[in-house]
């Protein structure tokens, strides 16, 4: 028995249907896979490669620090922490990012009313950030969430022996014309 179409007496093509469901299907589903056209051709960013590379970078320098503390919070979240330090002894905080999607992260150390800034590269070539700060009341670390970003920041903390302290002894309060 043929089926008739939408006007009463043509019959309905299935083959000419099944075609033309199968187009609709193919057309829509490129248009939810196709990339934008400004989205990022470059590699895509893996957290577990990524933080293996932000911790080589962190362990380029080899100055015997003595580990407190360490996190990887995603570069969406930013980073706003306060960190005790007693007196007994001088901190190095270091910090470096990995994102393709962000080139650089502004670092802000401050202790009381004093604050100063640093830029931190996030592409390649990855460059960590060593600051110093003398162990005598705390101070926070902040750095601005970067929405909609993929990319995490590594930082740590850890003491030095008070001749381990390269440069400047305290970087947020600043040395000469640093």
């Amino acid at each position: 028995m043929e089926e008739l179409g939408p006007e009463a007496g043509e019959p309905v093509n299935h083959m000419r249907m099944r075609h033309s469901l199968t187009a609709l299907v193919v057309v829509l589903a490129a248009g939810c896979t196709a990339k934008a056209p400004d989205a990022p051709t470059g590699p895509e960013w893996n957290p577990h490669s990524a933080l293996q590379r932000a911790k080589r970078t962190l362990d380029m320098d080899k100055s015997p620090i003595s580990f407190i503390d360490s996190n990887a919070p995603h570069i969406a979240s930013g980073l706003d922490k306060t960190f005790e330090a007693a007196r007994d002894r001088p901190y190095r905080f270091d910090v470096t990012c990995d994102s393709y999607d962000v080139r650089r992260v502004t670092l802000t150390l401050a202790r009381g009313t004093t604050s100063r800034s640093w830029e931190v590269a996030c592409g390649a070539p990855r460059q960590g950030v060593r600051l110093n700060i003398p162990g005598d009341s705390p101070f926070t670390a902040r750095i601005a969430p970067a929405k909609d970003a993929a990319g995490l920041i590594l930082w740590r903390l850890g003491t030095l022996v008070p001749t381990g302290v390269k440069g400047c002894a305290d970087d947020i309060a600043g040395c000469g014309g640093r």
